[in-house]
């Protein structure tokens, strides 16, 4: 098992919220929310390209 903190994915890191006494809901969404943001932040600049590119091998000509 991993010994150090350094070195948790984030899923592991997450679970560090969770407690004996209980889960601290508010660092856990906070956390999770930025561990989010830049994966929707790239889907956001490359989605009108992305759509582009799955629809044109589909039109014909």
């Amino acid at each position: 098992l991993i010994n150090d903190n350094s070195k948790y994915t984030l899923n592991v890191w997450l679970m560090t919220f969770t407690t004996e006494r209980g889960t601290d809901y508010g660092a856990l969404m906070a956390a999770s929310t930025m561990i989010a943001l830049p994966v929707v932040v790239f889907f956001m600049i490359i989605q009108k390209k992305m759509a582009a590119g799955l629809t044109s091998g589909a039109v014909k000509g």
